[in-house]
């Protein structure tokens, strides 16, 4: 049936979803099946993200929608291993969970034989040493681990992904590999913690980990990494990246609240000091580095002093991004059990004071680029910016470059204007680094 032959996936969420889906994708590809936009598609795989309530609830909506097309519905991903049963009563056909992709052109197999299927839980170790093809023109997502350990109390991902497990370092460095001879330039480190990777075989730890990669891996590359614990980084990490030619000077540290008070009641395991400090330093050792964060507001039992102290991290530090959000109660999760919860009106109200600061302070960082020249990584033609590549900085800056080039290629450019939060590039050379 040629009609079984037509596929479709729609990824939610974070790095480590896009790499999960490509992981299907290129399962499904190998088995011969043909990938085709959603309207043309025959399946539907909804990678679904449960980190943030409205990404779920986005997620849902699309089962709701394809099904009354006549699709035949996977609901995967993390809301999938959470709540199988509600997807089911939605529509969905099948429901994959998160260290059951693999089994994705199997679970397709047996959609036209009538019968509802359920392919969850976290018993499996994934099958780390398959290499997907990457989806990106210059950008690959490795995975070091899956799952944490941490259990923050706001955080429903050890209950969706599981306990964490790490990789080897010579299965991750074999991967990266291949993906740099594929022609990737830019190779992402995943995982729910990165920091706190370690591996039983070599003893490598995360610095030990970026260290070997830096210097085993041959050509013209970028490594970054995501999402680090603040608490977890250390002057060994930090001695590495200093020492390393490939390693980005882009520190994601996810922030979470500035107060300490609340961060203890997310199970965050650092201080307000202890974060600023890791800044100050960051700040220090690396002049050229970037900052960026998460930040959550309306936290139960944040009172006003708690909302200050996260606007004086802000304002301290002065990201260069943030993703910011509303406090949103996440099933299984022990917040859930705290009984002093923020009115809806008030976690609004601090979410909109907070995006104004963190956008004024973007403005201001943005507008201090002008006249410098960055390394650039050209990524393809710029949708928005007519007659303009897209490109990014080795900081993880994005921005334009004027003129059309080669995704893949390194260059160095100079910012001469800056448009919202979007720096715009003249070229001067192109570089190897």
């Amino acid at each position: 049936m040629e009609n079984k032959k037509r596929f479709s996936i729609i990824t939610f969420g974070c790095q480590m979803n896009v790499r999960d889906s490509e992981t299907m994708r290129s399962i499904l590809i190998n088995k011969g099946y043909e990938e085709k936009e959603p309207e043309d598609a025959d399946i539907i795989v909804i990678n679904s993200c449960s980190v943030r309530e409205k990404a779920a609830n986005r997620a849902k909506t699309y089962v709701r929608e394809f099904k009354r097309k006549g699709k035949k519905i996977i609901f995967a991903g993390c809301v999938a291993e959470n709540e199988k049963d509600r997807i089911f009563e939605i529509g969905a056909d099948a429901v994959l969970g998160t260290r059951k992709i693999h089994k994705i052109d199997r679970i397709i197999e047996d959609l036209y034989k009538d019968k509802k299927i359920i392919e969850v839980g976290l018993d499996e170790v994934p099958e780390f040493d398959f290499v997907p093809e990457p989806t990106h023109p210059v950008t690959s997502y490795v995975n070091i681990s899956i799952g944490c350990d941490n259990f923050c109390s706001f955080c429903i991902v050890p209950y969706t992904r599981g306990r964490e497990i790490t990789r080897s370092y010579y299965s991750i460095l074999k991967e990266a590999k291949e993906l740099i001879e594929k022609g990737s330039k830019e190779i992402f480190l995943l995982g729910q913690n990165v920091n706190s990777y370690f591996d039983n075989v070599t003893g490598f730890d995360f610095a030990d980990l970026i260290y070997h990669l830096d210097k085993d891996l041959k050509g013209n590359y970028w490594i970054k990494y995501l999402s680090p614990n603040p608490r977890d980084f250390s002057y060994k990490v930090f001695n590495a990246i200093k020492n390393s030619e490939h390693i980005s000077h882009w520190f994601h540290l996810p922030l979470q609240s500035g107060s300490t008070k609340i961060l203890k009641r997310m199970k965050r395991d650092y201080t307000k000091e202890e974060f600023l400090d890791l800044c100050y330093y960051i700040r220090e050792e690396f002049p050229d580095a970037t900052i960026t964060t998460d930040i959550i507001v309306g936290f139960p039992g944040e009172d006003e002093k708690d909302f200050e102290d996260t606007l004086d991290v802000v304002e301290k530090v002065r990201f260069e991004m943030a993703f910011m959000f509303k406090y949103s109660e996440r099933p299984n999760t022990s917040a859930r059990k705290y009984k002093d919860k923020i009115p809806e009106e008030e976690k609004n109200r601090r979410l909109q004071i907070l995006i104004e600061k963190v956008n004024n302070i973007i403005e201001e960082r943005r507008k201090e680029m002008l006249g410098r020249r960055f390394t650039l990584l050209i990524e393809g033609k710029s949708e928005k910016f007519e007659g303009c590549s897209g490109c990014k900085t080795r900081e993880n800056i994005k921005g334009v470059i004027k003129g059309i080039y080669e995704p893949g290629k390194f260059l160095i450019g100079r910012v001469v204007e800056i448009k919202g939060h979007t720096p715009i590039f003249e070229f001067e050379r192109f570089t190897n680094f």
